[in-house]
């Protein structure tokens, strides 16, 4: 913590009582391309419902309850959540977005700083790539996985040489957004995208928990790109 703490230049506690509405983080975003359309955002929201309704009826809920629950479960779980988003993004809007994982964020010290589960990069041109958004999925230690995110994020805002970054912080059920602006770093408030019953409930997710899908085509289309 102590280390953490120097290299990001604040106290994590100080940080952890400030958050805004995830509604008021979209609103904020400074978009610099297109996006999704309304109705491809609306059938894309259907698809990672029905994904995510798929997997915990494969899967099983990803709770420690579940005696088949273990460290892949909630990974599996984001995967399936947002590789539809991804791939609307890259037919609908064109762009090079992929998608790695264990990807392994090399601050300008050289510093390592361990690997992050998800990682977008935007491959703008030949030996041109923008780290657009990270997502640290966690099956309990949220403090820890919060932490990494942080620290990949300023290593990350360095090596795209300005620009807006966006990570993700997810236990799979509850997901928080941190924006870091080069200078100052902004978290939401969480919100819930799975929940215990959600099949015969897709009302109540199109109104909440389908925000996802409004957080990575904002992040898509704002992220990574250095300011003019």
């Amino acid at each position: 913590m102590p280390q953490a703490e120097k290299r990001l230049g604040f106290i994590i506690q100080d940080f952890e009582r400030e958050g805004i509405p995830i509604g008021e983080m979209l609103s904020e975003a400074q978009l610099e391309s297109t996006g999704l359309s309304d109705e491809q955002i609306k059938k894309t929201k259907e698809k990672v419902f029905d994904n995510i309704v798929e997997c915990i009826e494969v899967k099983g809920y990803p709770t420690e309850s579940n005696k088949n629950f273990n460290e892949t479960s909630v990974p599996d779980v984001v995967l399936f959540t947002i590789l539809p988003i991804l791939t609307a993004f890259r037919y609908e809007v064109r762009r090079n977005i992929y998608l790695q994982r264990d990807r392994e964020i090399i601050a300008e010290d050289k510093k390592m700083g361990g690997f992050q589960e998800f990682v977008g990069i935007d491959i703008v041109g030949p030996g041109q790539r923008k780290f657009v958004f990270i997502i640290e999925a966690t099956n309990s230690l949220v403090g820890q996985a919060k932490r990494k995110c942080l620290l990949a994020l300023k290593d990350i805002g360095d090596n795209n040489c300005g620009g807006i970054v966006y990570g993700f912080v997810t236990t799979a059920e509850q997901w928080q957004v941190i924006r870091y602006d080069g200078t100052t770093f902004t978290q939401s408030h969480h919100f819930q995208v799975m929940f215990q019953g959600m099949k015969d409930r897709r009302d109540i997710w199109m109104k909440e928990g389908a925000v996802i899908v409004d957080c990575i085509n904002m992040v898509l289309r704002s992220g990574g790109f250095a300011k003019k």
